[in-house]
């Protein structure tokens, strides 16, 4: 069994995988890290960006790339992920591809995960702070932004969670509510104005169902001593926070922008995805027509009489 493994998850956003993943060659990590691209499925709309992200590879080939062509949905791709390295790892180091992780990161998680190694109340080490006068160096409430765990404690996670998808959502989501006591909520939304309970009221979204399953659980999360990851998943393409607000750069978010990323990490002269993307999806263009083009070639070709 190694000792750790980073997974990295990315799909639409090249520009801000380019970014964890250099932050992560910085830090000579590339040789740990895997790389999980989710797949465009033939959707015109997504195959530009997901095939500039999976165009990544050329430029870090250190890392094990997994590309996907179906559409698994981030849930799915977390599960895969964390259960085919399980017997294989020690610990998992989580990022997803609007989480930079600063210098030292890596070495960060990966010490303060070995000082929680033999306490069974605690699940995670998360590196992004929520920065709220109320979090402490410990907290019931679940970060997905930047966090580790050991295998021994993900996997029991990861497999309800996998139990959870193959039911039908709605059978799902009333398993969790019939099971979401008080005391339950109160461990989830530790910060207000992020309620995590309320969002598997509408759907089984992942961050929440890991929250939920920890607080039932009765586990804890400890951040690390300084932050370590930094969200800059605001705006264009970003999952929730597609309208930028200033309340996102301060608790409990306590987010980035991508601008400041930038400069306050040296992160100008990177390649320009923008060109990439417009290349490959003319190459995708390209294809459909030849492929058409052969679709018709053979309709008008004569039959052949036996």
């Amino acid at each position: 069994m190694g000792e750790y493994a980073i997974l990295v998850f990315g799909h639409t956003r090249p520009e801000a995988l380019q970014y964890v993943l250099e932050g992560l060659a910085r830090q000579n990590a590339l040789a740990d890290t895997q790389v999980w691209v989710d797949g465009h499925q033939e959707d015109p709309d997504l195959i530009p960006f997901v095939l500039a992200c999976q165009a990544l590879e050329a430029s870090y080939p250190a890392a094990q790339w997994h590309k996907h062509g179906s559409r698994c949905g981030f849930l799915k791709l977390f599960i895969d992920a964390v259960l085919t390295n399980c017997s294989q790892y020690k610990w998992l180091i989580i990022l997803q591809d609007d989480c930079y992780p600063a210098p030292s990161a890596v070495e960060t998680i990966l010490a303060a995960l070995r000082e929680v190694e033999n306490d069974p109340r605690i699940f995670s080490v998360y590196g992004h702070h929520f920065g709220a006068d109320n979090e402490g160096s410990e907290t019931t409430a679940f970060q997905c932004w930047g966090w580790g765990s050991s295998t021994a404690k993900l996997e029991p996670i990861a497999r309800e969670l996998l139990r959870l998808w193959t039911l039908p959502e709605k059978h799902a989501l009333a398993w969790i509510q019939q099971n979401m006591t008080p005391e339950i909520r109160v461990r989830m939304d530790v910060f207000p104005g992020r309620s995590e309970s309320k969002l598997l009221e509408a759907r089984l979204c992942f961050d929440a169902a890991v929250a939920f399953l920890t607080a039932r659980g009765g586990f804890i999360n400890r951040r690390t001593r300084e932050p370590v990851i930094h969200n800059f998943g605001i705006g264009a393409r970003s999952w929730h926070f597609t309208n930028f607000s200033d309340v996102f750069l301060k608790p409990p978010f306590n987010m980035i922008t991508r601008n400041d990323l930038v400069e306050r990490f040296a992160l100008k002269g990177l390649p320009e995805h923008d060109k990439l993307m417009r290349w490959r999806l003319e190459r995708w263009r390209e294809h459909k027509r030849a492929q058409r083009r052969a679709a018709r070639t053979a309709q008008t070709r004569p039959e052949i009489s036996s």
